[in-house]
């Protein structure tokens, strides 16, 4: 991974994302937008899964323990629900902010009721593959206002294969905000049910395949992204380290980035550097 002109070379392929087809689906009403001043950068051949398994997880695979969730992390290590210890000098704890809420893990100390006035959302992840394609590269259902606003709770559809130079038809489609706790067969339903009112049909008409994932129903995730803070403290004044032993990390601490990959990618550096000082 080289740095060249002050912009980190990763070594992978990406694409500058930015949408050429926008419509609008409310009050029953299909409507053409012109495009809006939305962009970003996205992997051209690959994900952020595949990403960290590329680049990150060769170093680390033959120190990973899978299938050992941790209950108990205190200034001398942590205890696995099934009773095992780990001894360490310092451990960084990188698990979802609902985890922390629900006090799925024991501390040395409570951690601040605070962090219950964090909004965690909800959230699924759905890909259809089409025979046809019938959408456009982006499709906002509800207010627009909503999806200007980013207030979390807009529903909207992309172009997966945008950009990618795919000859598949794959429409994406990430939800969060105040969802009701669905199966995937129900997501679904719900799902392929509002393209065809919206489409005429066509959605069934030309399915091929489709995956969901309801990140809701996930043990250790319970939702999707840290959202709206009430507290009267900024989250990463509630996590901060403790004892110079127990540091935290994640999507919520993310700062700027918050409530993405690369904010939990960008926190755990973060943390990391703060245990080397200690």
């Amino acid at each position: 991974m080289d740095q060249i002109a002050g912009r980190w070379d990763l070594g992978v392929a990406t694409i500058d994302y930015r949408p050429k087809t926008y419509q609008n689906w409310d009050r029953g009403r299909l409507r053409d937008l012109a495009p809006l001043d939305y962009a970003e950068t996205k992997f051209y051949r690959s994900t952020w899964v595949g990403f960290f398994r590329q680049f990150i997880l060769p170093e680390i695979a033959d120190r990973i323990t899978l299938n050992a969730p941790v209950r108990v992390v205190d200034r001398a290590g942590v205890t696995l629900a099934d009773g095992r210890r780990y001894d360490a000098d310092q451990v960084l704890v990188t698990v979802q902010l609902s985890v922390l809420q629900r006090g799925d893990i024991q501390f040395p100390a409570p951690l601040t009721d605070e962090l219950q006035d964090i909004r965690f959302g909800q959230g699924f992840k759905l890909f259809l593959k089409f025979r046809e394609r019938f959408y456009p590269d982006l499709l906002i259902t509800g207010p627009l206002a909503h999806f200007m606003a980013d207030d979390w709770d807009e529903t909207t559809y992309f172009d997966a294969a945008f950009g990618k130079g795919s000859s598949d038809h794959l429409l994406g489609l990430f939800a969060a905000g105040k969802l009701p706790s669905r199966s995937k067969k129900a997501i679904l339903g719900d799902v392929m049910a509002q393209l065809d009112r919206i489409y005429a049909g066509a959605a069934t008409e030309f399915l091929l395949d489709a995956y969901v994932q309801n990140w809701t129903n996930e043990p250790h995730i319970w939702g999707s992204y840290s959202m709206e803070n009430d507290a009267d403290r900024d989250i990463a004044d509630m996590l901060q380290p403790i004892d110079g032993r127990i540091f935290f990390a994640g999507e919520a601490l993310g700062g700027a980035d918050q409530a993405t990959v690369q904010g939990a990618a960008f926190s755990g550096m973060t943390a990391a550097e703060q245990m080397g000082r200690v």
